[in-house]
């Protein structure tokens, strides 16, 4: 837990999101920190079995504006 709370300052500031690719039987063993996805890691996130899947809401997620993405161009 101490490296997410290093970690959440710079993932909230830097981070398009983060994709998690693991079994469903990993997913249901660690439900509450999935459901707690962008409050944990202060980024949005998904988790699914799917590597292909991962990808395509990876790749949604960098073409989504960000907000301030404006301002810093």
């Amino acid at each position: 837990m101490r490296l997410v709370k290093t970690l959440r300052p710079g993932l909230r500031n830097r981070c398009a999101g983060l994709a998690f690719v693991v079994s469903a039987e990993v997913q249901q063993a660690n439900a509450k920190a999935i459901r707690a996805g962008a409050k944990l890691w202060g980024c949005p996130t998904t988790a699914t079995h799917d590597p292909a899947a991962a990808l395509a809401w990876a790749r949604q997620q960098l073409a989504a504006p960000t907000p301030g993405a404006e301002e810093e161009r």
